[in-house]
């Protein structure tokens, strides 16, 4: 059987970086770790709305990630976590090959999530950031735009 990701996302607090990274280093991946779920990746989110912070971990099976989700030892990091951090979110995601076709439940709109993220090239921050503006304080004009210059309509 294949992984199962579990992936967990928030905004840190203003003002309590030093105290939000020592959580992260000296709590909350060892947490995980000892509760079976492998932190793999983490990101922080560049464009787009919502938390800014999203980290995957890894587990063995459903069953791993839903006996760490009851955990008690969790819930306590949790909560102290919860200090740290707004916007706490996770959920859990299975691989979508065959496995995943094969059930009979076909997930809901809701529950299917995009995720797409890059680096601005180097030397481009400063185009970047127009672009961005741009798209932050007039989304309908600059999507009109860009719908435009880059996709190619045809009519069926």
């Amino acid at each position: 059987m294949e992984s199962i990701k579990f992936v967990q996302s928030w905004d840190p607090v203003a003002g309590r970086k030093q105290e939000y990274a020592s959580f992260i280093t000296w709590e909350f991946q060892p947490n995980m770790k000892a509760l079976g779920l492998e932190v793999v990746s983490g990101w922080y989110t560049l464009i787009g709305g919502g938390p800014h912070i999203l980290v995957e971990s890894l587990a063995a099976s459903l069953d791993q990630v839903e006996r760490a989700l009851c955990d008690e030892g969790l819930r306590e990091m949790l909560t102290r976590f919860m200090n740290l951090v707004t916007g706490y979110s996770s959920r859990v995601f299975e691989p979508a090959g065959w496995e995943a076709w094969r059930r009979e439940a076909t997930p809901s709109q809701d529950a299917v999530k995009f995720i797409q993220t890059w680096d601005v090239l180097p030397g481009e921050q400063a185009a970047y950031d127009r672009l961005y503006t741009r798209s932050i304080q007039d989304p309908e004009g600059f999507w009109s735009e860009k719908a435009i210059e880059l996709l190619s309509w045809h009519a069926p």
